[in-house]
């Protein structure tokens, strides 16, 4: 397969990058799909690394115990990416939930059907930037669960 140096950069990024998320769902759930699948495309990293001189990518690499892998500098990268992106679907799944709670307590089902879809969806959008602004003026500070 013949790819550019910036192809086969991006390449063996997105292989690390699908190898950390496989193997942070592998330790999350208890099937072990997820741990294979993290596997395999650790082996086919391995694969890509091996190549690296061929790609003038050499930068990229580096030997521990004999075995080839991605450089700390971009490792550490990739990992502070994902712990974002973590962040940010978490604040966004908080907030999905926040809003579709407050939308069904303010329209009951039976009140829900009588109004147009137009308007539930502005009503939900109201209630998502509601919730999107306290949660980016104060975080974690206010938040409380009651039961």
């Amino acid at each position: 397969m013949k790819l550019s140096k910036e192809q086969y950069r991006t390449l063996v990024i997105a292989l690390e990058t699908a190898e950390n998320f496989y193997g942070l769902m592998g330790e999350m759930t208890e099937k072990n799909v997820h741990a294979k699948k993290a596997d395999d495309i650790k082996n086919l990293t391995a694969l890509f690394l091996e190549e690296a001189a061929d790609h003038d990518s050499k930068d990229l690499v580096e030997e521990f115990e004999g075995e080839k892998m991605l450089n700390e500098k971009v490792a550490t990268k990739i990992i502070t990416d994902l712990e974002e992106y973590n962040e940010y679907t978490f604040w966004d799944f908080l907030v999905d939930q926040l809003t579709q709670k407050e939308l069904h307590e303010l329209y009951p089902e039976n009140v829900a059907k009588e109004m147009t879809e137009e308007d539930l969806e502005n009503s939900f959008y109201e209630l998502q930037e509601k919730y999107k602004k306290i949660i980016g003026e104060t975080g974690i500070k206010h938040l409380s669960i009651n039961k």
